[in-house]
This record gives structure tokens, C-alpha cells and sequence, in this order.
């Protein structure tokens, strides 16, 4: 990552700045820097308040109407996530009272934990993770309190088709995905058990609510990274390790992530928050973790950097057949993505997708 915009991308994909990154970032900003494609680059890879709280210690180097959007950015992002936070509230008193398990991922709850800042992460809508045999029951509590099904009912929903979400839409305010599944069915082998085994009750703003532990945090994001999140996805990867790695049961995070398909991308995940934002290793297993030739084509084809300023959907797709841990499983997904069933076909000409 040569270009300056890029360098400075990088250095506030934080939340804290130590005193040698404060400094490369000083002079970074000494020299000429397109402001306009920093705050773009930013946008696209999803930190621009971060990239707002560290400006700040510098706006003397900064042009004034380019502070002024990106105070803006942020301030807008923080009343918006306090006003999910709210809802989401209510929503999890909802769901308590018919005994539905749910389990807020990402988000304001996420971002008050981890960042300590509700405005510093992106929020636009309320995901919430529930047992797949409480679906309809959680479907139908949210249509009597106001939301309705977005596209219609489920069947002509295409994340329903692909078996792993819906979107419920409250007077075009609110958008809550139910999760019932973390990502598409036919790319990875997760068992959701894994995320539900080892909660935690942690208290955000005075309140309790229950969440996902770290491990089930870090297992989310590597999935989540895999999307169109790569940089905000490696961020919330680094901040996890920041704020909770002596206390990770790195052994069952170990087991999950072999079990479910996930332990090259964990792995690529894990050195690239180690490598480039300074995020500590603690497992020495997880540390040597190697996966022979394909290691070197990954990271020669795929790099974090790359996928980091380009954020391509082509980039993305090759590096989900890349860190996919059997050869088979590649060619699974391939033949998915290029040949998906008829119901998804259909739907999709139906969405215009």
C-alpha cells in the first residue's frame, strides 16, 4: 500500500493510536493528501469515524470543510446507533418474554463493548442471531409490533431462499435482519451451536444483555470479512484481540473454526490483523498455523493490503475459494455461485439481481 491515502487509511483503522503511529500519521499529513479520495477510501471500507477521531488530534492539517463532514458523518452515525440501541432493547424484551434466546452481532452493543464508542463503527440496521426453530415465532412477534416482512412475505425473500436471514422493515425507520444462520448455508460449515455455547451477559449503558463471547465474536468476523466488510471486518478482528485476547479459550476457538470450515481464513484473518494494525497473537498454534503451498498463493494472490485498497466483489470471490479448507468445498461454492438452484434463480431474475 504505497499511496499516501492508503498509508493513512491504515494507520486510523484503530481505535487507539500509539505514540509512533501518531507520529507516521503527522507526517503523512504534512504532505500533500487527497482528502476527497481519503474520505472515499474510508467510506468504502467502512471507518470513516474512525478516521474522524484521529484527524481530530490533527486539524490544523486538516481543511476545514473536510473536518466539518466527517464531524458531521460521525455525529449523525452516533444518534442513529443510540436510536438502534433503543430498539434493539426493545426487540430483546420482546423476544425474553416468549423465552426466544437472541443474540445481538455487531452493531451499537458490539461497538460500545469493543470500541467504547457507539459512533466510531458504521450501524445502519439491528442484526440479531435466533434459534432456527424459533424463526417464525420471532417473525411473527415483530409483525405484531409494527415490522413487516421487506420484498413480502419470506418466500420471495432471497436471504429466506438462501436459507440464513430475513429483513424486517418497521415504518421504513428500522431494518432488523433475523439471523438464523450467520452466513449462506452452502459456504461454510458453521454449526451455530458454536456461537451459542459460550455467551456472555456483558452491561452496555446500564443495561444487561447477553452477547456473543469473544471467541464467537472473532468466528462471526471471520465469515462476516469474507463479504463486502473486508477492512471493517479485519478492524473489528484486531479490536477483539486488543480488548479481550488473554481471556480467549483459544483451544475451543481452534476447534470451532476446523470444524466449520473456517481455519485457513482464521488464520489469514489473525495475521492480518497482527501484521497490519498491530493486533497481539496469543496462541502459539494459531500462530505457526501454516497450510503448505496454498499459504504462498494467498498471500501472493490475495493479499490483505490489496483487498484492503481495491475491495473488489471479484477480489472477495477469489478469496473465499482460496481460504476455503478443502479443494472441494471450492469447487462446491463455484458450481453454487455459477449454477445456483432454480428457487434462487428466480428469485433473483424476480429482484433484478
Amino acid at each position: 500500500m504505497s499511496k499516501r491515502e492508503d498509508q493513512i487509511l491504515l494507520l486510523c483503522g484503530r481505535v487507539v493510536l500509539g505514540e509512533a503511529e501518531k507520529k507516521s500519521l503527522k507526517n503523512l499529513l504534512e504532505n500533500k493528501v487527497n482528502f476527497d479520495l481519503l474520505i472515499s477510501k474510508a467510506s468504502c471500507n467502512q471507518i470513516p469515524y474512525l478516521l474522524y477521531r484521529h484527524l481530530k488530534d490533527f486539524r490544523n492539517q486538516v481543511p476545514v470543510d473536510v473536518f466539518e463532514r466527517l464531524k458531521s458523518g460521525y455525529v449523525n452515525n452516533l444518534v442513529r446507533s443510540l436510536m438502534i440501541f433503543e430498539e434493539h432493547k426493545k426487540i430483546q424484551t420482546l423476544f425474553e418474554l416468549e423465552e426466544i434466546p437472541v443474540l445481538p452481532l455487531k452493531g451499537p452493543v458490539f461497538a460500545e463493548l469493543v470500541y467504547g464508542d457507539m459512533g466510531l463503527r458504521p450501524t445502519s440496521d439491528i442484526d440479531v442471531l435466533v434459534k432456527d426453530k424459533d424463526v417464525e415465532k420471532a417473525r411473527q412477534i415483530l409483525i405484531k409490533n409494527g415490522y413487516t416482512d421487506q420484498g413480502g412475505i419470506p418466500e420471495y425473500n432471497l436471504e429466506y431462499a438462501r436459507k440464513y436471514r430475513i429483513h424486517m422493515l418497521f415504518n421504513g425507520k428500522f431494518l432488523v435482519e433475523l439471523h438464523w444462520h450467520v452466513c449462506p448455508e452452502h459456504k461454510y460449515k458453521l454449526k451455530e451451536e458454536s456461537l451459542w455455547k459460550n455467551t456472555r451477559e456483558y452491561s452496555i449503558q446500564g443495561e444487561k444483555i447477553t452477547a456473543l463471547s469473544p471467541e464467537g465474536m472473532l468466528i462471526h468476523f471471520f465469515y462476516h470479512g469474507l463479504g463486502s466488510s473486508f477492512f471493517k471486518s479485519l478492524v473489528d478482528i484486531s479490536e477483539v484481540l486488543k480488548r479481550f485476547g488473554p481471556e480467549i479459550d483459544w483451544a475451543s476457538l481452534d476447534a470451532d473454526v476446523s470444524s466449520g470450515n473456517l481455519k485457513n481464513a482464521a488464520f489469514y484473518f489473525l495475521s492480518a490483523a497482527h501484521k497490519l494494525l498491530g493486533a497481539p497473537f496469543y496462541d502459539d498454534r494459531l500462530k505457526k498455523r501454516r497450510f503448505g503451498i496454498r499459504n504462498f498463493f494467498v498471500r501472493k494472490m490475495v493479499p490483505p493490503e490489496l483487498m484492503i485498497s481495491k475491495n473488489s466483489n471479484f477480489l472477495r470471490q477469489l478469496l473465499i475459494l482460496c481460504l476455503v479448507d478443502t479443494l472441494g468445498d471450492a469447487f462446491y461454492i463455484m458450481k453454487y455461485e455459477l449454477f445456483p438452484p432454480t428457487e434462487i434463480k428466480k428469485l433473483e431474475k424476480k429482484h433484478g439481481r
